[in-house]
């Protein structure tokens, strides 16, 4: 156990560090004196996707979940960002996946992650060696965690996280899907009390 934790660890820690200075399309203020924002999604990466929408700009790697169809946990790694300067809650309780079939799927307590543990620890190993740096969507961010799960002993959690446009939170997701992991679309969604962002990712395509 570990040494899960520890590659785990230095897994999310190493993404955070080599955040790179990317193509962001979108200004922060401009968007939003120049009227509504319709989200727009992007492939930047074999495995990865941004979405920038109204109020958050995400990028979601699904590198390991690609190379998984079958298994009975979707893992995910995760970027935020704000597009202002005004700070956007992100509650866990308004995170959820959309499967191919229409199906969504809350993301789990830390409760619920924490007793599915023993049966996760060797596919979230295998997770952290598989992962990649995210592309980062602009430079000289603030680096925060987007902690809502978290292994055994390796820190606290929150309900919910407050991130602005000076504000990169990075963290790993992980979701239950009762009948194992199929191929098709998916979609990554966050519903804001304003605005949703939604992250479509093909597997196994």
């Amino acid at each position: 156990m570990k040494t899960s934790r520890v590659a785990i660890h230095g897994a999310v820690g190493v993404v955070v560090a080599i955040m790179m200075a990317g193509c962001g399309s979108s200004g922060s203020g401009q968007a939003k004196a120049s009227g509504p924002v319709e989200p727009s999604s992007t492939q930047v990466g074999r495995t990865q996707v941004r979405t920038v929408g109204a109020d958050l700009e995400g990028v979601v790697s699904y590198k390991f979940a690609d190379s998984s169809l079958g298994d009975e946990w979707l893992i995910i790694d995760v970027a935020l960002t704000g597009q202002r300067a005004a700070s956007i809650e992100v509650k866990q309780q308004d995170v959820s996946i959309r499967t191919p079939d229409g199906r969504r799927i809350p993301l789990p307590t830390q409760k619920e992650f924490i007793d599915a543990y023993p049966q996760l620890q060797s596919a979230l190993r295998r997770a952290a060696i598989a992962s990649e740096p995210l592309e980062a969507t602009r430079g000289g961010k603030r680096p925060c965690d987007l902690n809502f799960l978290r292994l055994p002993g390796t820190g606290s959690t929150r309900d919910a996280i407050w991130v602005n446009q000076n504000e990169l939170c990075v963290g790993m997701l992980a979701f239950p899907v009762a009948g194992g992991i199929q191929p098709g679309r998916w979609k990554l969604i966050i519903e804001l009390e304003e605005s949703s962002l939604e992250i479509p990712f093909d597997l196994g395509q």
